[in-house]
């Protein structure tokens, strides 16, 4: 039989390299389904008092909250969680911020309708205020 072609598979020690093109899937598929998404999708339906979104892009995410309280706890509690992995969110890209969303009722500074959900841009159903955590 001839030798492989390829290189011997990685043992159980190795890693891929920071910034190989593979890292940022195996993150996403591991890291931040099972730690993140799951764990988050649980922790809404226990805690949350408001809407939580989250949104994800390769190994990065951004969170929105209805309620400034459960975007403190969210925070304080995702410290604990990546901890507990060995894992910690980045001082400098980690913040909370409030976000201000015109009235429904008002339809804003101008007084036009809110989009709806069925147009053509997508929207995103939060309410007047959210305290975002990236």
């Amino acid at each position: 039989m001839p030798p492989s072609r390829f290189p011997p598979s990685p043992t159980l020690g190795d890693s891929s390299p920071q910034g190989a093109g593979i890292s940022p899937l195996l993150t996403n598929i591991f890291f931040l389904h099972y730690i993140l998404d799951l764990w988050t999708k649980q922790w809404r339906r226990r805690r949350a008092r408001g809407r939580v979104m989250i949104v994800r892009y390769a190994d990065s995410f951004v969170m929105g909250f209805e309620s400034k309280a459960d975007a403190w706890e969210m925070l304080l509690t995702l410290k604990g969680r990546l901890g507990s992995f060995g894992r910690m969110l980045h001082e400098g890209k980690t913040r909370l911020m409030s976000s201000l969303r015109p009235s429904r009722v008002s339809g804003g500074a101008s007084g036009e309708p809110r989009p709806s959900p069925s147009s053509a841009s997508p929207t995103t159903a939060c309410g007047p205020r959210t305290a975002g955590l990236s």
